[in-house]
């Protein structure tokens, strides 16, 4: 497709919504500027769009500053199974591309740190970051779940959970400090894209090179109360640690169900990770995403009622205390293990020599 309108020789990228290679909508968004292109074009399939479409229609967050990719980009349903063969067929023609526009307020939003300094004069210039993400979805009646009696989505298990863990860390580790320094962040707007996290990324309170971990808290539910669920727990040389830590109180730290990996990548963790630290995501007990694991997962249900477990609450503040221990005291740095994705970005941040191949 040519689009005359942008400029002789523009081209409109025309691709399937969803592929692995092209997550990320900014990322999309800087790919197609990056080609040339003077629109980005998605489109799905009937079952992926009405999935999208509760996301589409509420109300998106940024941060407050320029979007280094300017290229206009539109989603789309696929009208028809043809739809696709006819535009690989004749890729060269025109189209025109027309909206309303999108509007913006400003909102404010903070996320709130505190410091543990650490008791060991050798290593408490050295950082472990405990995260966990304070927000929810707010409350509309228009979205998956809601009724007009009950549009409130509480957010319990995402991520209350999350924050009453690292507040539990934090008193457990003001009381008798481990050997390097705690930060303990809440982090806002996750929902919104993760954007709390990419903010203190991209603004550290302490240098990141000097950030040695970050052990993140959140999920959805959970269907084992045996378990607490660690994403990235074989991807880091401390997950025996945690392991470790996590048996005292009676709890198995599983590295959660294949299925759920992808999840590694869509909470605050990721940011942290995508720029060198070793990073982990702390989450309930999951064996299988099957069953009533999510079912409160985005929905007004996911609140403190009579099915909340508070002694598996109780349980897993604890193992989560007990892993910022382990990981703040660990004699070694951690560092990702050797092959993973982010290790060369580890390498860039801590100046680590690569490792010879044996």
């Amino acid at each position: 497709l040519s689009e005359g309108a942008g400029g002789a020789g523009g081209r409109v990228i025309v691709a399937l919504g969803g592929r692995p290679s092209l997550s990320g909508s900014l990322r999309r968004r800087r790919l197609a500027a990056e080609a040339g292109a003077v629109a980005l074009v998605e489109l799905y399939e009937e079952r992926m769009w009405n999935f999208l479409l509760p996301y589409l229609r509420r109300a998106r967050l940024r941060l407050d500053e320029p979007d280094e990719a300017t290229v206009p980009h539109l989603l789309m349903r696929i009208p028809d199974e043809e739809f696709v063969q006819r535009l690989k067929a004749e890729p060269e023609g025109s189209v025109r591309l027309q909206s309303s526009g999108i509007r913006h307020r400003p909102v404010q939003a903070a996320n709130v740190a505190g410091l543990i300094p650490g008791r060991d004069p050798g290593l408490k210039e050295e950082f472990v970051v405990l995260t966990a993400h304070y927000d929810h979805l707010g409350s509309d009646p228009e979205q998956p779940g809601a009724t007009p009696e009950d549009p409130v989505f509480n957010g319990a298990r995402d991520n209350a959970m999350g924050v009453t863990a690292v507040l539990a860390a934090a008193k457990a580790l003001a009381a008798e400090p481990p050997a390097r320094s705690v930060l303990l962040l809440a982090v806002t707007a996750e929902e919104g894209g993760l954007l709390g996290s990419r903010y203190y990324s991209e603004h550290p309170l302490v240098p990141l090179e000097r950030t040695v971990f970050n052990l993140n808290s959140d999920g959805g539910g959970w269907s084992d109360t045996d378990l607490v669920t660690v994403l990235g727990l074989d991807r880091t040389t401390v997950g025996p640690r945690i392991a470790s830590a996590t048996r005292s109180f009676e709890l198995e730290a599983f590295r959660g169900p294949e299925e759920a990996q992808d999840f590694f990548d869509r909470s605050d963790n990721l940011n942290f990770a995508r720029r060198g630290v070793p990073a982990v995501t702390f989450s309930a007990g999951l064996r299988t995403l099957e069953g009533p694991a999510m079912q409160h997962y985005h929905r007004p249900s996911d609140e403190a009622g009579e099915d909340f477990d508070y002694a598996y609450l109780l349980a897993f503040c604890r193992a989560f205390a007990a892993a910022a221990r382990a990981v703040a005291d660990a004699p070694e740095r951690p560092r990702w293990v050797e092959g993973d994705p982010y290790a060369e970005a580890a390498r860039q941040l801590y100046g680590q020599p690569r490792e010879k191949s044996k």
